[in-house]
Protein backbone atom coordinates (compact mmCIF):
# COMPACT_ATOMS: atom_id res chain seq x y z
CA UNK A 1 0.00 0.00 0.00
CA UNK A 2 1.39 2.96 -0.90
CA UNK A 3 2.11 5.70 1.81
CA UNK A 4 -0.21 8.52 2.00
CA UNK A 5 0.61 12.10 3.45
CA UNK A 6 -0.57 12.35 7.13
CA UNK A 7 -3.28 15.07 7.69
CA UNK A 8 -1.66 18.49 8.70
CA UNK A 9 -3.17 19.19 12.20
CA UNK A 10 -5.07 22.24 12.64
CA UNK A 11 -3.29 24.24 15.21
CA UNK A 12 -5.55 27.09 16.99
CA UNK A 13 -4.96 30.52 16.12
CA UNK A 14 -2.35 32.10 18.25
CA UNK A 15 -3.26 35.84 16.42
CA UNK A 16 -3.94 38.16 19.08
CA UNK A 17 -5.41 41.14 18.23
CA UNK A 18 -2.87 43.91 18.35
CA UNK A 19 -2.73 46.65 21.17
CA UNK A 20 -0.27 48.92 19.36
CA UNK A 21 -2.32 51.74 17.80
CA UNK A 22 -1.56 52.61 14.37
CA UNK A 23 1.51 54.56 13.68
CA UNK A 24 1.07 57.79 12.30
CA UNK A 25 3.29 60.68 11.37
CA UNK A 26 4.03 63.15 14.12
CA UNK A 27 3.49 66.65 13.36
CA UNK A 28 7.11 68.80 13.17
CA UNK A 29 7.89 70.81 15.94
CA UNK A 30 7.49 73.80 13.71
CA UNK A 31 3.63 72.79 12.41
CA UNK A 32 2.79 73.03 16.29
CA UNK A 33 4.43 75.78 17.02
CA UNK A 34 2.24 77.07 13.95
CA UNK A 35 -0.56 75.78 15.16
CA UNK A 36 -0.25 77.99 18.59
CA UNK A 37 0.36 81.04 16.63
CA UNK A 38 -2.33 80.61 14.88
CA UNK A 39 -5.87 83.06 15.27
CA UNK A 40 -9.30 83.28 14.49
CA UNK A 41 -9.06 86.15 11.45
CA UNK A 42 -13.00 86.42 11.93
CA UNK A 43 -16.06 86.44 13.79
CA UNK A 44 -17.26 86.18 17.20
CA UNK A 45 -13.80 84.80 18.23
CA UNK A 46 -11.23 87.02 15.94
CA UNK A 47 -7.75 86.85 17.27
CA UNK A 48 -8.18 84.08 19.57
CA UNK A 49 -5.60 81.51 19.33
CA UNK A 50 -7.15 78.11 16.92
CA UNK A 51 -6.19 75.60 19.77
CA UNK A 52 -8.11 77.92 22.39
CA UNK A 53 -11.56 78.02 20.37
CA UNK A 54 -14.57 76.23 22.38
CA UNK A 55 -14.55 72.77 21.02
CA UNK A 56 -18.48 73.28 20.16
CA UNK A 57 -17.39 76.26 17.97
CA UNK A 58 -14.68 73.72 16.00
CA UNK A 59 -17.01 71.01 15.96
CA UNK A 60 -19.74 73.30 14.28
CA UNK A 61 -17.19 74.27 11.82
CA UNK A 62 -17.05 70.74 11.26
CA UNK A 63 -20.52 69.97 10.70
CA UNK A 64 -20.79 73.10 8.56
CA UNK A 65 -17.91 72.74 6.71
CA UNK A 66 -14.60 73.59 7.66
CA UNK A 67 -13.30 76.84 5.28
CA UNK A 68 -10.76 75.62 2.01
CA UNK A 69 -6.94 75.53 2.86
CA UNK A 70 -4.53 76.10 5.14
CA UNK A 71 -7.38 77.50 7.85
CA UNK A 72 -9.69 74.51 7.34
CA UNK A 73 -6.54 72.28 8.26
CA UNK A 74 -5.48 74.29 10.79
CA UNK A 75 -9.39 74.04 12.65
CA UNK A 76 -9.24 70.70 11.93
CA UNK A 77 -6.18 69.74 13.97
CA UNK A 78 -7.41 72.54 16.88
CA UNK A 79 -10.79 70.31 16.88
CA UNK A 80 -8.42 67.14 17.78
CA UNK A 81 -6.62 68.50 19.63
CA UNK A 82 -9.32 69.89 21.60
CA UNK A 83 -11.58 66.86 21.48
CA UNK A 84 -8.86 64.16 21.96
CA UNK A 85 -7.54 65.83 25.57
CA UNK A 86 -4.66 67.22 24.32
CA UNK A 87 -3.88 71.05 25.19
CA UNK A 88 -1.67 70.10 28.08
CA UNK A 89 1.15 68.79 25.55
CA UNK A 90 0.90 72.12 23.92
CA UNK A 91 0.47 74.33 27.42
CA UNK A 92 4.34 75.21 27.34
CA UNK A 93 4.25 76.24 23.86
CA UNK A 94 1.32 78.37 24.70
CA UNK A 95 2.78 79.85 27.78
CA UNK A 96 6.27 80.79 25.56
CA UNK A 97 4.10 82.70 23.20
CA UNK A 98 2.52 84.87 25.50
CA UNK A 99 5.42 85.35 27.67
CA UNK A 100 6.82 86.45 23.92
CA UNK A 101 3.75 89.14 23.32
CA UNK A 102 4.09 90.10 26.57
CA UNK A 103 7.72 91.29 26.45
CA UNK A 104 6.98 92.83 23.15
CA UNK A 105 4.69 94.66 24.43
CA UNK A 106 6.93 96.58 27.24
Amino acid sequence: MPDLPKPKRERPSTDVPSTELPRTELPSPEVLLELCRARMPFGKYRGVRLVQLPEAYLAWFKRQGMPKGKLGQQLESALVVRSSGLEPLLAPILAALEREEASRER
